[in-house]
């Protein structure tokens, strides 16, 4: 079967405040790449297809190396491959309590508003997502806000909707 090319294609300059603000987060992803956090690879490629970007070579090749050194037994497990195994001592209750409801909120927010083509949802207004999170995770609509903090992603997200909120 012929492979197919998967490289990314030529983009202009980020023009909005949310390509701006995934521009940098994958900026961000890379730098922490190459400072040997390997994690940060799948972190990229979840953003990517998350706001419909082409995901970016370097986080391409990280990837495909890792599933190779699984596939050829090089690695044990896709953990060992991809670079992603949990710190000695990690404790899922203590990570769940440090990143508490905020972090849940805000990812829970991202995915309202930017679902993937898979999930068979539809897209949300930061509005309504900001709503249905509160309402979810029993917080304030406030508090959800709090953490959906990105000023300028949320301005360009819930433009056209009157006042912003925050």
């Amino acid at each position: 079967m012929a492979e197919r090319s998967v490289a990314p294609r030529a983009r202009s300059k980020p023009v909005t405040n949310r390509e701006r603000a995934v521009a940098a987060q994958l900026e961000q992803c890379e730098v922490e790449f190459r400072a040997g956090r390997k994690k940060a690879c799948l972190k990229a490629i979840s953003i990517c297809f998350q706001f419909g970007n082409p995901v970016p070579a370097w986080a391409q090749r990280a990837f495909v190396t890792g599933v190779t050194r699984y596939e050829t037994a090089e690695a044990r497990t896709l953990d060992e491959a991809l670079g992603v195994k949990r710190p000695k001592g990690w404790r899922q209750s203590r990570a769940r309590a440090r990143l508490g409801k905020g972090t849940a909120a805000y990812v829970m927010v991202n995915a309202l508003t930017h679902p993937s083509e898979n999930s068979g949802r539809q897209k949300m207004s930061v509005e309504e997502a900001v709503a249905d999170v509160a309402e979810r995770l029993r917080m304030k609509e406030a508090a959800v806000w709090r953490w959906h903090s990105d000023k300028e992603l949320k301005a360009e997200l819930s433009e056209g909707k009157g006042k912003k909120k925050g």
